[in-house]
């Protein structure tokens, strides 16, 4: 624990060596009271990887991964096509998750859940079933 007081708490963490050819982890968290019994959360992270490992993931979204695209429209093209929205993997998750908290509190969940690659309605079905194992461990 970095600091902790009434209204902040920060917690860091530190490693020197992770998986696959990674090091310099670093993970911070900061945590202070919001409006309406809310708490506002920062997290940010870094680590290091080798160069050996940064090409190899180059590589991996630069082929395999390169024609994927989300499910969120973003705009049409000049064809009148609509454009879906592409190299935004995790930006989109947290994006929905805190555009969420707008909703009413039973369409949070709903309106959070973002697309992965797979079927819209086993995505929706496995986002559901995730909700209520949280729900269960949190009772327990």
């Amino acid at each position: 624990m970095a600091a902790r007081t009434t209204n902040f708490l920060q917690v860091k963490l530190s490693a020197n060596e992770g998986p696959l050819c990674t090091s310099d982890y670093q993970i911070v968290l900061d945590a202070t009271p919001a409006e309406e019994g809310r708490t506002f959360i920062r997290l940010a992270y870094s680590y290091s990887y080798s160069l050996l490992v940064q090409l190899a993931m180059q590589t991996y979204l630069g082929t395999v991964r390169r024609s994927e695209v989300g499910f969120t429209l973003v705009d049409t093209g000049a064809d009148s096509q609509p454009r879906s929205v592409s190299g935004m993997r995790c930006c989109l998750d947290i994006e929905s998750s805190l555009g969420a908290l707008a909703l009413a509190p039973r369409a949070r969940v709903e309106g959070s859940v973002q697309l992965h690659e797979m079927e819209l309605v086993d995505y929706l079905t496995m986002k559901r079933r995730e909700y209520s194992r949280q729900q269960v461990a949190v009772v327990n």
